[in-house]
């Protein structure tokens, strides 16, 4: 994924011109100053849930310096730039500039050096510049939601196997079973004492994995074994199955109960 940092590296070469912003920002617009410094301004409302830590964004940009000189932008190119807010995949200004914008929102932003690339020349741009830039939000793709509880079960709802594990099928899939050493990508959340304590939901799809021991913890190795695609397991992972000494949330010999949607066994040919 490029940053914006290499976004503008792939200007370095070219010749920058004079653009028509900025002038007297501060009369134009209500502007609004963030606790960092960044100052912005909506020339355009949006619609839809508005941009958040987590969320995935897709903007068409211009950057530009203090006299009006452009040193970079999306829409000459025609592609606009896709970043993940809170992935630190860009300037800290932009960070904070973005949040709160929907899809349709054009929003200019004066980013002050400490929120832009510091006492550092970055090709065109001095050391020390104020940044002006003026982005277009183009789509969103919120954050996914760790579930909040795991579904009810009755203690009698689950079987042992040899392993060590309990199991319960709360949907049984109708698609593949994993073959091994097929990827598989799965969905999960562990619980302790009632705490959730680690799960997949951070991500922007479900995680795969390489169906092969010791590729993940045993208990989840194990657990998959026999599902089937679209299937939804609750299974009780004992310390001797989890992850030892390996995770800062769960103690060393911790019970952890999982509940672990299968949503693809992908073929090895593929």
């Amino acid at each position: 994924m490029k940053t914006l940092t290499l976004a503008i590296a792939l200007l370095l070469s070219t010749s920058a011109y004079a653009g028509i912003w900025p002038g007297d920002t501060e009369e134009t617009g209500s502007w609004k100053k963030l606790e960092q410094g960044v100052a912005l301004v909506d020339l355009s409302e949006g619609s839809g849930p508005p941009a958040e830590v987590g969320a995935r964004v897709s903007v068409h940009y211009t950057g530009m310096l203090s006299d009006g000189t452009v040193f970079d932008s999306s829409v000459d190119r025609g592609v606009p730039f896709e970043f993940r807010i809170g992935d630190h995949q860009v300037i800290r200004g932009w960070e904070d500039g973005v949040v709160g914008a929907s899809v349709g929102t054009k929003r200019r932003l004066i980013i002050p050096a400490s929120q832009g690339y510091g006492d550092r020349a970055t090709g065109p741009i001095p050391p020390g510049s104020t940044l002006y830039f003026e982005i277009e939000v183009l789509g969103i793709v919120l954050p996914r939601r760790a579930p909040t509880q795991m579904a009810d079960s009755d203690p009698g709802d689950f079987r042992s196997d040899k392993t060590g594990l309990l199991l319960h099928d709360l949907q049984v899939g109708d698609g593949r079973k994993p073959v091994e050493g097929e990827r598989v990508c799965v969905d999960y959340h562990g619980w302790m004492d009632g705490q959730l304590v680690e799960h997949t939901y951070a991500r922007e799809s479900c995680q795969w994995f390489r169906y092969e021991e010791g590729k993940v913890i045993d208990g989840l190795y194990l657990a998959v074994r026999k599902m089937k695609e679209g299937g939804v397991r609750q299974v009780r992972v004992p310390p001797e199955l989890g992850h030892g000494k390996d995770h800062e949330s769960i103690p060393e010999h911790a019970t952890v109960m999982y509940e672990i949607t299968l949503v693809e066994a992908r073929p090895k040919s593929n």
